[in-house]
């Protein structure tokens, strides 16, 4: 029990970050909120990428359900349920993310090493949570590894 101790405080961790990721999408004040509404003023189709985004978010955000089961080994559904959200989640991350695309790119063109600094902070936060969820779509009966 002591040693997932570290997966228990990067699950707290992570289901804050995802609810605020998702909150962000509908906070008036937040940038995201600010730069999908600018885009949707100027073409409406493009409602599309903030549309994607909240998939996005909402996946993240959902992926805490099998992330808690899997580090508390709590079996739940068939597992080619959590094989398919795996899927649905890694493609919606890559494809429904064009503001922190934009964030990315313009921090690249600033300065390469804050744009590499980004990406690895981002790999540093996320990979944890892909990891859990591998485990528990693919290696449910396995583990998850030691903090």
């Amino acid at each position: 029990m002591k040693k997932d101790i570290g997966w228990k405080i990067y699950f707290l961790f992570f289901c804050l970050m995802a609810w605020g990721n998702l909150a962000s999408l509908f906070e008036p004040d937040s940038p995201p909120y600010i730069y999908y509404h600018i885009l949707i003023a100027f073409y409406k189709a493009l409602h599309l990428f903030l549309d994607l985004n909240v998939v996005s978010a909402l996946l993240t955000f959902l992926s805490a359900v099998p992330m808690f089961l899997c580090i508390y080994r709590i079996p739940w559904l068939p597992q080619i349920v959590w094989e398919y959200f795996f899927m649905v989640r890694l493609i919606f991350d890559l494809m429904g993310r064009p503001y922190e695309f934009i964030f990315f790119k313009s921090l690249w063109i600033d300065d390469w090493r804050f744009g590499l600094a980004y990406l690895f902070s981002l790999g540093a936060l996320l990979f944890p949570s892909y990891w859990l969820l591998f485990r528990y779509a693919f290696q449910r009966n396995s583990p998850p590894a030691k903090s």
